[in-house]
């Protein structure tokens, strides 16, 4: 809404459609309409990611979603979903987030060993150390070809997968972090 480019495409597609309808123009006997409808449908599509890749704000999420339209697996507990949501947009209410934002005295997490970011609570947090212990031994558990995984962040959060890595491998990672994140009794 109140975007000129989308106002004048919106114009333009229905003066179209008009003149394909009164037999002013003629659709090209080669593109049927299954085909057309797949051509519109990439339009936005394409622009939606031109946009994205472009976009100055939310480079953490890009670097973990960088193709729109990527389907995401949610867990079923809403409060794993909101905590899962926060930390794909980095924005969490971690020490750090909230030091910056001048809602917390210190970045530093209360184990005392660096300041509380995502990365930290994710790998490296010792108030966290037994549930993350269960949650790299279960993946490392998927399958031999994990056992050279090196663990991220980015391995944790992103929906996408390395090529060495299956579907359904990322499917269960998915699931042992929704489950890391809600054994913590705390808000992220």
């Amino acid at each position: 809404m109140g975007i000129n480019g989308n106002k004048t495409a919106d114009r333009l597609a229905h003066e179209t459609s008009k003149k394909l309808l009164k037999g002013e123009l003629t659709a090209s006997p080669n593109l049927s309409v299954k085909a057309a409808f797949k051509k519109a449908y990439h339009i936005p599509e394409k622009s939606w990611q031109l946009q994205w890749d472009n976009e100055d704000t939310g480079r953490y999420t890009h670097q973990l979603i960088p193709l729109v339209n990527t389907r995401i697996i949610f867990p079923v507990d809403r409060n794993t979903g909101i905590s899962y949501c926060r930390l794909l947009l980095h924005d969490t209410m971690f020490k750090q987030n909230r030091y910056r934002t001048d809602t917390s005295t210190s970045p530093m997490c209360d184990c005392g060993t660096e300041e509380e970011s995502a990365d930290h609570f994710l790998l490296r947090c010792k108030l966290h150390d037994v549930s993350r212990n269960v949650m790299l031994n279960s993946i490392y558990n998927i399958s031999n070809r994990t056992r050279s995984l090196h663990i991220s962040d980015n391995i944790l959060l992103s929906p996408n997968y390395p090529d060495h890595l299956t579907k359904r491998d990322n499917k269960y990672i998915k699931e042992y972090l929704f489950s890391f994140i809600s054994s913590i009794d705390k808000l992220i």
